[in-house]
């Protein structure tokens, strides 16, 4: 599947245009919808799962360094629940999540996705300038679509850490075609 055929699939669910239409009121800069939005709305569509009634956690990334305090992004939060409460919000200013990793400063909001744990984590929506939908997929779209959860580069030895996220979440139950990469099917 092509990066321009999953946009328009995951455009065919009202509640992914709704969240891009609340994200992008915001007016940021460099933003995207991103993680577990994004990964579960693939997986169930590929998957044959129905989705769930009420869509759940947006996480809403994007890097502001004029201000990457978690006020700022707590208060971005209340504007989004206020106008858009159907969703429960998480707005995380990538211009502070280095720390978490010991990394650089990140260049974009697309670098700060390569270091998140795993790479299917790693996709996200955006609007562009000219309201065109894109799709960030710094690893490409491959684990994603085969349902293969991988470390992302530098963080191979968290394989563990994945397996207890996956499994805590109920992830294998609700798409039994998930492997972790390295381990048997």
């Amino acid at each position: 599947m092509t990066p321009e055929v999953l946009i328009v699939r995951l455009m065919q669910d009202r509640t992914v245009g709704l969240a891009l239409k609340a994200s992008r009121s915001l007016e940021l800069q460099d933003w995207a919808i991103a993680g577990g939005f994004v990964r579960s709305r693939v997986w169930d569509q590929i998957g044959g799962v129905k989705a769930p009634p009420l869509p759940g956690d947006v996480d809403l990334v994007h890097l502001d360094r004029d201000d990457p305090s978690e006020s700022a992004d707590r208060g971005r939060e209340r504007l989004l629940a206020g106008a858009f409460p159907v969703f429960q919000w998480s707005v995380k200013n990538q211009a502070r999540m280095h720390h978490r990793h010991k990394d650089p400063p990140y260049a974009s909001t697309e670098a700060a996705m390569r270091r998140w744990l795993a790479t299917v984590d790693a996709v996200g929506l955006t609007v562009d300038a000219t309201r065109r939908v894109r799709l960030l997929a710094p690893f490409g779209l491959e684990d994603l679509l085969d349902f293969v959860l991988r470390p992302t580069p530098g963080r191979e030895g968290e394989i563990a850490a994945i397996r207890e996220r996956a499994a805590a979440r109920g992830w294998f139950d609700r798409w039994p075609r998930l492997r972790i990469l390295g381990e048997a099917a």
